[in-house]
């Protein structure tokens, strides 16, 4: 993962104020799935376009300038629809581009069908005369996770809900790929997602290792998950060629090794009498 930001595309530099709504398990559905419908109508067109310029980006081009406008268009696309934007400049005057897309979904299970915002990465490469590009799903986050956002962040905005998901989707791509790259990647059970204002609670996902977004939670002084928090933010100040190596020692860390025990919801363990 690439990560400057001198050349990072910021949605938005500082996630919103918290409200001050009270807002009901049926109002937060319903902004839900207005959100939901909102966000595939924002990104539909343009993600058409991108898929369909995706098909043909990697056809052999007669010349480095040729290659460099279908970069060009094929970004722009990626600017239309992405929920995050990195790129670089890379040594032989080429580029690397990452971008998140958040694209609203169901997942199947055997009672039904659930909402999910599904999280893509694509990968684009330009060296010469050609441009490559990989598409990788790396995380869902659930219809549960989006209305507690709406809750706990005390609002009926949807512009500050979506400022809280683009906080999070630098960091997506990046605890994806760095636990399963972790020498005891498979002893990670839970992650946490830094948001703007909160942190999106995931577990992996056993069949795929995907990051499964089950709810929201706000920082609360204290909180092991405020501590993880803290040591994910002087993890990403690393180099990042140093960052893959270093992950082990984060999870060897007192404060994250929550990470490695099952998923258990906040308002079970409230119930029980747990620390949260």
């Amino acid at each position: 993962m690439t990560h400057n930001a001198a050349i990072t595309d910021a949605i938005e530099p500082r996630a919103p104020a918290r409200g001050h709504e009270d807002i009901s398990d049926t109002h937060a559905r319903g902004l839900r799935r207005d959100l939901f419908q909102l966000q595939k109508q924002r990104i539909g067109p343009p993600l058409s376009t991108l898929l369909r310029r995706i098909g043909t980006v990697q056809w052999p081009h007669k010349s480095s300038r040729e290659a460099v406008r279908v970069f060009n268009r094929t970004r722009q696309s990626f600017r239309e629809c992405s929920e995050y934007l990195n790129e670089v400049r890379t040594p032989g005057e080429g580029s690397e581009l990452m971008a998140v897309i958040a694209v609203p979904s169901q997942r199947v299970h055997a009672d039904g069908q659930e909402p999910v915002l599904k999280v893509m990465v694509f990968f684009m490469q330009a060296r010469g005369y050609h441009i490559t590009v990989e598409c990788k799903t790396v995380g869902r986050i659930s219809h549960h996770a989006v209305e507690r956002m709406y809750q706990r962040l005390r609002t009926s905005s949807h512009d500050v809900v979506l400022a809280e998901l683009r906080k999070a989707m630098y960091w997506v791509p990046l605890l994806y790929c760095s636990a399963r790259l972790a020498p005891r990647s498979v002893s990670i059970r839970q992650l946490p997602v830094p948001a703007g204002r909160g942190v999106l609670r995931c577990v992996r996902d056993e069949a795929d290792r995907l990051l499964e977004v089950r709810t929201f939670t706000l920082p609360r002084p204290g909180d092991r998950v405020e501590a993880s928090v803290r040591s994910l933010q002087h993890w990403s100040d690393l180099p990042i060629e140093e960052r893959e190596a270093a992950f082990g020692a984060l999870l060897r860390e007192a404060s994250n090794r929550w990470w490695r025990e099952p998923y258990v919801p906040r308002e079970a363990l409230a119930a029980n009498g747990a620390p949260r």
